[in-house]
């Protein structure tokens, strides 16, 4: 499993990129996909944006992209990050940030392995995920 952490345009660095990865491994793994080769790219709104009406055609702000570049053996991908979008995220929700962050990196990573959340129920199962994430990372195995 490859899994790489960049701040691209911004100056906020994820503390503790060793250790992310290392719960995306487990998390990967926990739901039976053992092969991923990830980016993870933490930028800005503006970043996000332009890339949102390139590749999506859409133009509006969001807080995570993902680029799926997968195979039937290997789920593989961009996912970019707007950490001014999490910051907002974090405060409405009142949630400390990095649990927001890695709730919008794990989203992120649902989308390249087949999640979708365009309807209620695929938005409760990606919850439900994105939970799961949340739960697994503060056990340790």
């Amino acid at each position: 499993m490859e899994i790489t952490v960049l701040s691209h345009e911004t100056k906020f660095i994820y503390r503790g990129k060793k250790n992310l990865k290392k719960r995306i491994s487990r998390f990967i793994k926990h739901i039976g996909t053992p092969n991923a080769v990830l980016t993870i790219i933490i930028t800005n709104d503006f970043n996000l944006k332009l890339i949102n009406e390139k590749y999506l055609g859409k133009d509006y702000f969001t807080d995570v992209i993902s680029l799926d570049y997968s195979t039937e053996d290997i789920i593989s991908g961009d996912i970019f990050v707007s950490i001014d979008r999490v910051r907002k995220n974090s405060k409405i929700f009142k949630e400390k940030l990095y649990n927001e962050l890695d709730r919008v990196i794990i989203h992120g990573i649902l989308h390249l392995m087949g999640y979708n959340d365009r309807n209620k129920s695929e938005k409760k199962i990606m919850t439900y995920m994105e939970n799961k994430f949340l739960e697994l990372r503060m056990t340790k195995k």
